[in-house]
Formats: C-alpha cells, sequence, structure tokens
C-alpha cells in the first residue's frame, strides 16, 4: 500500500485535529458555566453577606440547605436542583425591601451576580422551574416557612455561602 504525500499529511491533520479537540473538551469540562462562579469578587462577596447574616444568627441546631447525596446524582442534577434553590433565593429571600441597616451593602451587587449565575444556567439547559417539586427543593421551601419570617430569612442568607459552593462545584460543562 502506497499512499501520497497528500494523504498522509491529511491523516496527520486529521489525528492532530482529534487531539486538539478532546484536549479543549478536557479543558472545558471544570470550566463553570457561568462567570460569577469562578469570580474572586463574587466569592468575596458571598462570604461577606453569609457571616454577616450569620453573625446575628442564634440558631445554631437548625439547617436549611438539603444534604444530598452527591454520589447518587449527575452534576447536572446537583446543579439544576440549586439552580432552582438560586432562583427562589432571587424571588423571596434576597430582597432589599426591609431597612438598608438589617442587610449587608454588598446585598445588591450579590443578588446581580446571582441573577446572573441564575440566567447562564437556564440558558444552558437548566430547565430551573422543572426542578419545584424536587424533594429537596421541597423540604428548604418547608423548612423556611416553618421559621419565623426574619430568623428564616436571616438564616437563609446566613447559608448562601452553601449553595453558592454547590453552584461553583457542580454547575460545570458536562
Amino acid at each position: 500500500m502506497k499512499f501520497s504525500m497528500v494523504q498522509l499529511l491529511a491523516a496527520v491533520v486529521v489525528v492532530m485535529s482529534v487531539c486538539l479537540l478532546r484536549e479543549a473538551v478536557a479543558h472545558s469540562i471544570h470550566r463553570p458555566l457561568s462567570a460569577p462562579l469562578h469570580s474572586a469578587d463574587t466569592d468575596s462577596m458571598v462570604r461577606l453577606v453569609a457571616q454577616h447574616a450569620q453573625s446575628s444568627d442564634n440558631d445554631t441546631d437548625t439547617k436549611l440547605m438539603p444534604d444530598i447525596d452527591t454520589k447518587k446524582q449527575n452534576h447536572r442534577d446537583i446543579c439544576c436542583l440549586h439552580a432552582n434553590i438560586l432562583d427562589f433565593y432571587l424571588s423571596n429571600i434576597l430582597t432589599t425591601k426591609e431597612k438598608q441597616d438589617k442587610h449587608h451593602p454588598k446585598l445588591p451587587a450579590l443578588k446581580e451576580d446571582l441573577a446572573r449565575v441564575s440566567r447562564d444556567l437556564e440558558e444552558h439547559g437548566c430547565a430551573i422551574k422543572h426542578y419545584n417539586d424536587h424533594h429537596h427543593s421541597k423540604a428548604f421551601r418547608k423548612k423556611l416557612s416553618e421559621m419565623e419570617a426574619g430568623k428564616g430569612m436571616k438564616k437563609a442568607i446566613g447559608e448562601i455561602d452553601i449553595l453558592f459552593t454547590f453552584l461553583k462545584d457542580f454547575c460545570v460543562h458536562a
């Protein structure tokens, strides 16, 4: 079997293209789907807002965020479940309706970044509303509704760092 120089060159180009494509896919697997998920500024705001709420939360026994067995669910489901909880946060918890002195001054900027995360995840295929009936999402909302309004909101804002960590860890290209 004889190969012409053009055929050999074409074969080399195909092999190199496959290798480069494989390399690109491998690097994208761990890249978050939304820029704020890997922003040091957003990470810092999450930490500051959570710590501010935690500093006045005396209830250390209650936890709102669900415990999820990450080994039994795929990353996409865990991501979209937490995107659903984030959507609830954006609509019901991260409001600035109350007096401004009760909230951390970074809350409005953080809400803007988290709204971007929610939009980005929905654009990447998270059917956020589909997870409204997920048992973890229901459990979160039920626990929150059983708490006194102010205490529940404070607890939820104090746990925003947990939510953000799940989003950072599981909302990546698959």
